[in-house]
C-alpha cells in the first residue's frame, strides 16, 4: 500500500491479516490504533502489535518506543519508515526480524539490549545509522544485515563474537573510516592486521559501556516553570524533547556544551550530560513592555544526573 500523505491508521475489529510492510514508504504515518474487539492485533505507543502484544508487527515514523513486553520487532515491521528519527528497544526483545529497519534512512543511532539473541538478515539495511551497539547476548547476525549504512562509523561489541552472515558490515569490503570496539581480552573474535570484518579495531574494558538497564534521572530546568524530571534507561533514545513555551520569548532548543543542537534522535543518555535551553525575546509593539528577567537572548541549564546522585 502506498498512501504517502496517510499519517493515521485505525484497524477495525474484523480485520485478520495485515502485512508486515502494509504501509511501507508511508513516510508521514505517525500512528495505528486498533478496535479493543480485534481478536487478532492490538496496538500500544502508536505501533502495530500482536493480540499478546509480544509481536511488533508494524511500526511507525517519528520518535518511537517499543512497548515493554514486546519479545520480536518482525520481519519488515519499520520497512521503509523514512521518517523514524529513535527507536528504543526495550529488554524485552530477543529478536529483530529481517528487513525490520530497511532504508531508515534518518534513523542514526541504535542500542540493541542484551536480551536480544538474533538479528535478521537486512535488517538494518541502507538506513542511515552511524553508531550501533550490539548487545552481548546476539549469535546470530544475518546476511547484510548493516550493509549499505555508509554513514556507519561506529560499532560497540558487548558480548562474544556472533555467528555472521555474508557482507554483514560496509566495513567487510571498503569502509575504512568505520571503528568497531571489542571486548578487552575477548578472544572468540579473529582480528587480523588490527582489523575485524574490514573495521579498525578498538578494545574497551565493561565500564567504558553504559549496562543496559541503568537508569538516569533527566532534569530540564526553565526558569519559567518548575522543573521536569525524567528517566531514561542508558543507552535507549530520550524520545521527543520538551517544547516550552513562555509569552514575549522564542524557545530555539536545547544546546550541548560545543553549542551543538540536540534532538530527540541524538539523545541516548549514558553519562552525565548538561544542555541549554536557548530563547530569544520577541519584538514588542508595545512602548512600555514588562520588564523581562534579562532583555537579551537568555540561556537556560538542563542537567542529566545518573540515578542515585
Amino acid at each position: 500500500m502506498l498512501f504517502r500523505s496517510l499519517e493515521s491508521v485505525s484497524i477495525g475489529s474484523s480485520v485478520a491479516n495485515i502485512y508486515g510492510d502494509a504501509f511501507g514508504r508511508c513516510n508521514k504515518l505517525r500512528n495505528i490504533e486498533v478496535d479493543i474487539d480485534n481478536k487478532t492485533y492490538s496496538s500500544a505507543n502508536r505501533v502495530l502489535l500482536s493480540k499478546d502484544g509480544k509481536k511488533l508487527i508494524l511500526g511507525v515514523n517519528g520518535d518511537v518506543v517499543i512497548p515493554s513486553g514486546v519479545t520480536s520487532v518482525e520481519a519488515s515491521a519499520f520497512y521503509y519508515c523514512n521518517e523514524l528519527a529513535s527507536v528504543a528497544i526495550p529488554g524485552t526483545v530477543t529478536s529483530i526480524g529481517s528487513s525490520a529497519f530497511y532504508e531508515c534512512d534518518k534513523l542514526t543511532s541504535v542500542t540493541i539490549p542484551d536480551s536480544v539473541a538474533s538479528i535478521g538478515m537486512y535488517a538494518f539495511y541502507c538506513s542511515g545509522i552511524t553508531d550501533v551497539t550490539i548487545g552481548g547476548s546476539v549469535k546470530v547476525i544475518g546476511d547484510a544485515a548493516f550493509n549499505s549504512c555508509n554513514s556507519l562509523t561506529n560499532v560497540s561489541m558487548r558480548g562474544d563474537a556472533p555467528n555472521l552472515g555474508s557482507s554483514v558490515f560496509p566495513g567487510y569490503w571498503s569502509n575504512d573510516k568505520c571503528m568497531v570496539r571489542l571486548p578487552q581480552g575477548n578472544t572468540t573474535y579473529t582480528v587480523t592486521d588490527g582489523k575485524w570484518q574490514g573495521m579498525t579495531v578498538a578494545y574497551y574494558t565493561p565500564e567504558d559501556l553504559p549496562i543496559a538497564g541503568d537508569v538516569y534521572k533527566i532534569t530540564f530546568r526553565n526558569m519559567f516553570a518548575i522543573d521536569q524530571i525524567w528517566e531514561c534507561s542508558a543507552g535507549s533514545a530520550l524520545g521527543p524533547l520538551p517544547t516550552p513555551e513562555h509569552e514575549g520569548w522564542i524557545f530555539r532548543g536545547w544546546f550541548d556544551s560545543n553549542n551543538v543542537e540536540a534532538t530527540a534522535a541524538t539523545i541516548m543518555p549514558n553519562a552525565d550530560l548538561y544542555l541549554t535551553a536557548l530563547w530569544e525575546q520577541e519584538s514588542s509593539p508595545d512602548p512600555d513592555p514588562d520588564p523581562d528577567p534579562d532583555p537579551e537572548t537568555t540561556k537556560y541549564n538542563v542537567a542529566f544526573h545518573p540515578a542515585g546522585r
